[in-house]
């Protein structure tokens, strides 16, 4: 009965811990569809050209998208994507060549509120592997400036 109990205390305690810790973010589906923000070319000998160089759109998802429209804060759930891409040149001009990665903030205040309330993570070309491994330094540590605009670069003019 004791072995029992105790094995029953520990899965309620690992079940606990397991459910603190912040759950990483997903490849978002059909981020497509959801509202464009901007699109925008970062070109070479530009002060961001080293880590965003290249062509990126700017989504959010619907509730980003009200929330921004009726100029109230984002609410939990609230979703960006920054989809990032190789500039190409073309006879018509710049186009996309390869993704070079696909990032997304989530607004999950409880879970992550060392970084303004906001998840991030990032996921490498066109395959589904996250690679950010510490959130705060790879991407709070910069949208950390935009605290006024709830950390949001992107959609500053939008809200």
């Amino acid at each position: 009965m004791r072995f029992t109990l105790a094995v029953m205390l520990a899965a309620l305690l690992l079940q606990t811990a397991a459910c603190s810790q912040p759950k990483p973010l997903s490849y978002p589906a059909d981020y497509r569809k959801w509202q464009l923000v901007k699109s925008a070319m970062i070109s070479e000998g530009e002060a961001l050209f080293e880590p965003f160089g290249g062509i990126h759109h700017i989504y959010r998802n619907e509730a980003a998208a009200k929330a921004a429209e009726s100029g109230q804060p984002y609410p939990e759930g609230s979703i960006f994507v920054f989809d990032l891409y190789e500039a190409k040149d073309s006879e018509n001009g710049p186009v996309e060549g390869n993704r070079k990665f696909l990032a997304i903030m989530e607004k999950r205040a409880e879970l992550f509120g060392a970084t303004g309330g906001w998840g991030y993570q990032a996921f490498k070309g066109e395959q589904n592997e996250a690679f950010v491994t510490d959130a705060k330094k790879d991407c709070y540590a910069c949208h950390e400036s935009e605290a006024p605009r709830d950390y949001i670069f992107s959609a500053a003019g939008n809200r």
